[in-house]
Parts: C-alpha cells; sequence; structure tokens
C-alpha cells in the first residue's frame, strides 16, 4: 500500500507559519490576475519592428514565463504574447543559435535590450479604444547593446478605425513592481519554512528512531 503524504500540523507554531506564507503567495498570485480598481482589460497587439536591418540575427524574448529556460523567437508582423508577470528583454542571437539553452542569454557579449518589453494588459475606464497596438523598432545594435525605442501605442475602436496615438505611460499591465516584490517574498517565505519544516521533522525522526533502538 502506498503511504500518505501527512498534512501540514497547524497545531504547531512552524505548521501555522507555513498556512499564513502559503496563504499570502496564492493571495498574491491571486490578486495579480485581477483587474485594478478603475481600470478595464482590452484587446491588444504587441510588434517588434526592425529585425531586416540584421538578417545574419535572430531576435528573441527572454524569459516569457517564470519558470522557462528557453527564448521565444520574434517574428516580423506576427503578435507577441508571454507570462503576464514578466516583462523579457529582447535579445539578439547569431542565425542557428539554439534558443532552448537558458546560458547563451547568461552571456555577458549578447546584444540585448535595455528596454523590457511590456504588454498592454489593462487600462483606465476612461480609454475609449478597443483595440491598442503596441510597437518596439529596432534601430540599432551596438556591442552587447540594442537600441529598442518604444512607438507611441496606437488605438482603434471597435470598427477597426485608428482613432490616435498615445504614449504608454498611462497603460498598464501585469504586476506593479510592488506586487511582484509582494509575491516574490511571500513565496520565498514559504520555501525556506518548507525547508526549516522538513528539517525539523527529520530531526525528529531520526531522535525518536534512535530512543526506540535504545
Amino acid at each position: 500500500m502506498t503511504p500518505m503524504i501527512s498534512p501540514i500540523q497547524t497545531r504547531f507554531l512552524i505548521g501555522r507559519i507555513l498556512s499564513i506564507a502559503m496563504v499570502l503567495s496564492l493571495a498574491s498570485g491571486a490578486g495579480a490576475d485581477l483587474i485594478p480598481e478603475g481600470n478595464k482589460s482590452v484587446l491588444s497587439e504587441l510588434l517588434i519592428e526592425g529585425m531586416e536591418q540584421f538578417p545574419e540575427m535572430t531576435f528573441v524574448l527572454f524569459p516569457v514565463h517564470t519558470q522557462d529556460t528557453k527564448g521565444r523567437q520574434v517574428k516580423s508582423g506576427e503578435n507577441n504574447r508571454f507570462y503576464h508577470w514578466v516583462a523579457p528583454n529582447l535579445y539578439a542571437l547569431k542565425a542557428g543559435t539554439d534558443t532552448a539553452d537558458a546560458s547563451v542569454f547568461e552571456d555577458p557579449s549578447v546584444p540585448r535590450s535595455d528596454v523590457e518589453i511590456g504588454q498592454v494588459g489593462t487600462v483606465p475606464n476612461s480609454e475609449t479604444a478597443s483595440f491598442i497596438r503596441r510597437v518596439y523598432r529596432i534601430t540599432g545594435i551596438s556591442g552587447n547593446h540594442i537600441d529598442l525605442e518604444l512607438q507611441p501605442d496606437e488605438r482603434f475602436d471597435s470598427e477597426g478605425n485608428l482613432i490616435g496615438k498615445r504614449m504608454a505611460t498611462e497603460l498598464t499591465g501585469g504586476l506593479s513592481s510592488a506586487n511582484k516584490y509582494l509575491l516574490a517574498g511571500a513565496v520565498g517565505l514559504f520555501v525556506v519554512m518548507v525547508i526549516v519544516f522538513t528539517s525539523v521533522r527529520r530531526k525528529g525522526r531520526s531522535i525518536a528512531s534512535a530512543d526506540s533502538e535504545a
């Protein structure tokens, strides 16, 4: 018979701490998925332009997920979507590079942008657009740096008509910096508590086993 895994015993102090840490972690994650007060969701598209100037390079976004170890190739004219908790950077790799190898993104000589790529997630309720297109344009590569410029967001009505352009300062999406730190702290606390709890239980079992043998 397969042994059952015993749950965290909340009658012990460390079990209570673990439970609190877990709740904080889950609450932080759930809060990130909610639309902030005074905001609404909107259809959007994210494009990267200017890659045709560098045919010998493959352009890749990394990271595109909190658990991914590989990059995602960017293609001209294609919408780029990634996990809403991350803000990836753009990398320029030599054509043929294995983008599934995370170590290539740790090489300081690989050209990269210092502009984090941000999707349009939610917008203020005052926004009248039904669809927003965000464009980042590559203007050059110098050494290990990609010059990347954020263009004004193009705003369209429900009929697909352009109704204006606006810089992205008022548009929001994903987690705020404060929420990112809260989430990271909660998860980190949970992991540390699990390690401590496991160590204490193992030590207790070892002592109990030694006593029974004696």
